[in-house]
């Protein structure tokens, strides 16, 4: 008996130690750098982001420096810790975390050209890099630099200008900067515009996006209106493809990608966040619109620019249709929009720059 009792305190000392360990490590604060192997786990980061969350609420913006619960009372608060003011939003101080010597993976990037149906480019998508920010993304949302509540928070905007061809990507090591640029006070809640940058080994950048995630204030009024609206016809003729989307695309995404935000994946975890069904990730909407594009002989030269904003939610199964069309020589328009309603799901010019 006297060596049950020897062994139960061994093994409880062991787990108390390796407890505290845990505990302590996701109580400090993440670093500004990281190499992409020692980069935090998953579950520092979750609880990390549910202790977050307990301690702020959407659509507010915090003070800098971990100081949970302080709300900044006024855009233009003259606090010596308050953020920088500007037209276009509020200025955060140095909100970064890079992750250093990435390398791809073949089999996620084979994964992803199958599911985004890139199957006829044998190169980096155009759309790849973005999927490889999902894990700084989240560091940054439950640091003590985000200045946001990290749950609920929506992606309502992307941008992304590949400047040159991505292949050396594929066998050489590159660095993922992730920056806040700016937050601005709207009236559905709070906006944040975070930069992705991707360096090559000469420390050149030639991949860049910007995201604009909302945090939305559960007051604000749910109107709609302005993602719901069908698109008014573009002058001039357009080339229109129909794309259904199966139950499991969510899934098959988050797979190839490690985006495994709960509303893409499942009905009863999509109704959990207020979901009637799942809804495809709207870069899944951006990367198979463009993949039809190219796949119809719609070629697209580099650098190029892509600005897309993601508007009523597309879920699965679904069909939609995928249209576009030219302004332009160098600009050409892109939409997935409901098949029956024509309400939007994805709006986005297309631009080719000059080299």
């Amino acid at each position: 008996m006297i060596y049950v009792e020897i062994i139960v305190m061994i093994v409880g000392a062991f787990l108390a130690f390796f407890f505290a360990l845990w505990y302590s490590s996701c109580f400090e604060d993440f670093k500004d750098s990281y190499t992409y192997n020692d980069k935090p786990s998953l579950l520092c980061i979750f609880t990390k982001g549910l202790i977050l969350s307990l301690k702020r609420k959407q659509g507010r913006l915090y003070r800098e420096g971990g100081k949970f619960g302080l709300r900044l009372s006024s855009v233009g608060s003259k606090d010596s810790t308050a953020n920088s003011v500007s037209s276009t939003g509020i200025r955060p101080k140095r909100a970064n975390i890079v992750f250093k010597d990435c390398r791809l993976n073949p089999a996620k990037l084979q994964e992803y050209r199958k599911v985004c149906g890139d199957t006829e480019s044998v190169s980096v998508p155009l759309m790849y890099m973005e999927c490889l920010f999902t894990r700084p993304l989240i560091t940054l949302a439950v640091s003590s630099k985000s200045q946001l509540a990290p749950l609920g928070l929506i992606h309502i905007k992307q941008t992304v200008t590949i400047y040159e061809n991505l292949d050396d990507l594929l066998t050489l090591p590159f660095d993922l900067d992730t920056e806040v640029m700016r937050y601005r006070e709207v009236d559905r809640g709070v906006e944040a515009d975070i930069r992705l940058q991707v360096f090559n080994m000469a420390e050149k950048c030639v991949w860049e996006g910007e995201t604009t995630l909302l945090s939305r204030n559960p007051k604000a009024q749910r109107s709609g209106g302005h993602r719901t609206a069908p698109v008014k016809p573009e002058q001039g003729g357009f080339n229109e493809v129909e794309l259904s989307v199966p139950g499991d695309t969510g899934i098959r995404y988050a797979k190839a990608t490690g985006d495994w935000n709960p509303h893409h994946l499942y009905s009863w975890s999509a109704k959990l966040l207020g979901y009637r069904q799942p809804i495809a990730h709207g870069m899944w909407t951006l990367a198979k619109a463009l993949a039809v594009i190219q796949n119809s002989g719609g070629t697209l030269t580099l650098p190029v620019h892509v600005d897309a904003s993601f508007k009523r939610p597309l879920f699965m199964p679904g069909v939609c249709l995928v249209q576009c069309g030219v302004t332009s020589p160098a600009v050409r328009w892109l939409r997935v929009v409901d098949k029956v309603t024509g309400a939007p799901h994805l709006i986005a010019t297309v631009t080719l720059l000059k080299t």
